[in-house]
């Protein structure tokens, strides 16, 4: 699967900062800095399920390979839950793969709907966004 945060592939991460479990802000030795959240379009929300391995790993090697990956764990509970199948319409696993040379991170964020889902995971260079106050973000003060 091809996403966004494919941008990571070549950047080589200063630090990663976890802000909740709805937004992750990635800062590179370029000077770029990323955000990673869901980007509220309906009743839907999206949160991080579980990180698996750690950032500090990450920092000061160059990225090797970002990418959505196949969330095997998610797939496997959803078939569990309804028996057959896997889209419910209600809830959705997606997972992120960000390694070097010698680590991988992998983050799963969850979502639920009472309908459906408009949208994913954002993964955007924050000059891309605009004026955003990350506290305000949080307390549900601001949105995208």
């Amino acid at each position: 699967m091809k996403s966004d945060i494919i941008k990571l592939c070549g950047e080589t991460l200063e630090s990663v900062e976890v802000r909740g479990d709805v937004f992750i802000v990635f800062r590179c030795k370029s000077g770029n800095t990323y955000f990673m959240y869901h980007e509220q379009d309906a009743d839907e929300t999206f949160e991080i399920a579980e990180i698996e391995g750690d950032f500090d790993s990450l920092i000061g090697e160059p990225i090797e390979f970002a990418d959505e990956i196949f969330d095997k764990k998610g797939y496997m509970e959803m078939k569990e839950e309804q028996g057959y199948g896997v889209l419910t319409g209600t809830r959705s696993y997606v997972m992120y793969a960000i390694g070097t040379k010698n680590s991988e991170v992998k983050i799963r964020w969850y979502g639920e709907s009472p309908g459906y889902f408009a949208k994913g995971i954002t993964f955007e260079l924050a000059e891309n966004i605009g004026n955003i106050n990350l506290d305000s973000f949080l307390n549900n003060d601001q949105t995208f």
